[in-house]
C-alpha cells in the first residue's frame, strides 16, 4: 500500500511539472509536451494534479478535445475511487495487491484442450 502511495504521488508530481514545462514551452515558442502525454500522465493516476496545474498555470483550459478528455478521466477516476470506498463500506475489504501477481516468470502449466491442440 506504502508503494502505490508513493507511486502515485511521484505521478502527479510528474504531472505538475509537466503540464507547467508545457506552459512555459508554449509563452517561449519552445517544443511542447504531446497532448497525448499529458493526458496519459492523468490517466496514470495524476488526475489531481492535471487539474491542479490547469487551474494554476491557466493551461489548456478551453482547447477541445483536451479538456473534455481530461475531465472524462477525472471522472473516471472519481467513479473507481467512490466505487472502491462503497465496497469497503459496505462490508468488503480493500483489495490487496501483491508483486508476485505481476510475477511473469512464473510459469503456469495448463493442460491444453484436444480442441486447440495439434491438428485440430
Amino acid at each position: 500500500m506504502v508503494w502505490a502511495a508513493l507511486l502515485l504521488i511521484a505521478v502527479n508530481l510528474a504531472t505538475y511539472v509537466a503540464y507547467g514545462h508545457d506552459k512555459a514551452q508554449s509563452q517561449s515558442g519552445g517544443w511542447r509536451i504531446r497532448e497525448s502525454t499529458l493526458l496519459g500522465l492523468a490517466f496514470l493516476g495524476g488526475s489531481p494534479a492535471a487539474k491542479l496545474a490547469q487551474r494554476n498555470f491557466r493551461h489548456k483550459t478551453r482547447k477541445q478535445p483536451f479538456a473534455g478528455s481530461l475531465n472524462a478521466i477525472v471522472f473516471l477516476h472519481c467513479a473507481i475511487a467512490l466505487a472502491l470506498v462503497a465496497h469497503v463500506l459496505a462490508g468488503g475489504e480493500f483489495p490487496q495487491i501483491h508483486w508476485s501477481d505481476f510475477d511473469a516468470s512464473r510459469e503456469t502449466t495448463r493442460p491444453i484442450p484436444k480442441r486447440f491442440g495439434p491438428g485440430s
